[in-house]
C-alpha cells in the first residue's frame, strides 16, 4: 500500500511541475490533477483519500 502511494504521490510531482513550468491556470491544474487521481483509481489502484490530494492540490497549484 506505502509502495503505491508513493508512486501515487511521484506522479503528483511531476504534474506539479509541469503545471507550473507550463503556467498552466490552477483551476485547469485542478483538473489535469483529478484526472490523474481518477485514472490513477481506474488502473485499480488504491490511492490515499481524495481529501489528500486536494490538499497537495490547494498546496502547490492554488497559490
Amino acid at each position: 500500500m506505502k509502495g503505491k502511494f508513493v508512486e501515487l504521490e511521484s506522479i503528483i510531482d511531476f504534474a506539479i511541475s509541469e503545471i507550473k513550468n507550463n503556467n498552466i491556470s490552477p483551476e485547469d491544474g485542478e483538473k489535469i490533477l483529478i484526472g490523474l487521481y481518477e485514472d490513477y483509481r481506474k488502473l485499480g489502484n488504491t490511492p490515499p483519500e481524495f481529501d489528500s490530494i486536494k490538499k497537495v492540490i490547494e498546496k502547490y497549484v492554488k497559490k
